[in-house]
């Protein structure tokens, strides 16, 4: 056996028993009513050609601080993007076998990756943990986030958005519900990392199809402060609201399909601290649907902190 293989085993024999054990639910809080959510406006600033060949199917995009990086969905790689815009590739090793890459989190030292699997009836799905060394990615722990009961995961439904807040993992399940209201509701998943417990809340989406698709986030004043990608084939929305131990005060929506060509897929989202935003979207949809690009809008004055 080798060596990968070797450490692929034990990587899935470690999630499996930390995963049945240690994580539990312990809220249920709702956030922002998509009625009277404030409609804000936004202005296509360029888009950007992510000319690499390993730049297919982008899933995920995170900020470190320095420079953007985004996950493609299938080959297994990690790519950097620095302040000109030249993109540099990181091979990754250690992803356990049938699992697609879907969202990206970051800080300076490490990458959180969460997955999805076409195994139908899953109750969790994993986050890999992943550390650069010796220029390659290497999975080098997992974490297990549970779905909300009784709700199971099937095919093409995993973590599909991931972000980070400080010592909080953010993470967005493609499973929904809908509330006795008739609200299309998702499950955001809140994990403090070093901790057992996963906050369950309950995001409103504001179309009769969407689901979100990306994520980013920030911590201010003890509340977490989330940006999502809302989209289905024909929307395209960012969603702004926030988590904390009380149902959201605030939801701000951003309406894409007036500024974008058509409504791309988008599937990452990066907002940094003036309020400049940073889309990537999925060109592999079946077969390549057209470029890789990044699309970046102007500075939202109300995303800016």
């Amino acid at each position: 056996m080798h060596s990968k293989e070797l450490r692929v085993l034990l990587i899935l024999a470690s999630t499996l028993t930390v995963g049945c054990s240690d994580q539990q639910q312990r809220t249920i809080v709702s956030a922002g009513p998509p009625r009277g959510s404030l409609e804000l406006e936004a202005e296509l600033s360029y888009r950007t050609l992510l000319d690499h060949e390993d730049a297919v199917g982008i899933s995920g995009s995170c900020w470190d601080g320095t420079s953007r990086w985004l996950v493609p969905e299938t080959n297994g790689h990690l790519l950097r993007i620095d302040r000109n815009d030249k993109i540099e590739s990181f091979q990754l090793e250690g992803i356990p076998p049938d699992h697609d890459l879907e969202g990206l989190a970051c800080d300076a030292d490490r990458f959180y990756i969460s997955t999805e699997t076409d195994e139908v009836g899953r109750t969790q799905d994993r986050v890999l943990i992943v550390e650069i060394i010796e220029g390659v990615g290497q999975v080098v722990d997992t974490l297990v986030l549970p779905y909300p009961a009784p709700m199971k995961a099937g095919v093409n439904q995993g973590l599909e958005g991931l972000c980070l807040a400080d010592d909080w993992l953010i993470a967005a399940g493609e499973i929904l519900r809908t509330n006795d209201a008739g609200v299309r509701q998702a499950p955001i998943l809140r994990h403090k990392l070093g901790e057992r417990d996963t906050f369950l809340h309950w995001v409103n989406l504001t179309s009769r199809t969407g689901k979100i698709s990306g994520l980013d986030c920030r911590e201010r004043g003890g509340i977490i402060e989330v940006f999502a990608v809302e989209r289905h084939f024909e929307v395209g929305r960012i969603l702004q609201f926030e988590l904390s131990d009380a149902p959201s005060k605030a939801q701000t929506v951003v309406e894409l399909s007036g500024i974008i060509r058509d409504t791309e897929n988008f599937e990452s989202i990066v907002v940094n601290e003036r309020g400049r935003v940073w889309l990537s979207n999925d060109n592999q949809y079946k077969t390549i649907t057209g470029p890789s690009e990044e699309t970046v809008l102007e500075p939202i004055p109300a995303f800016a902190h």
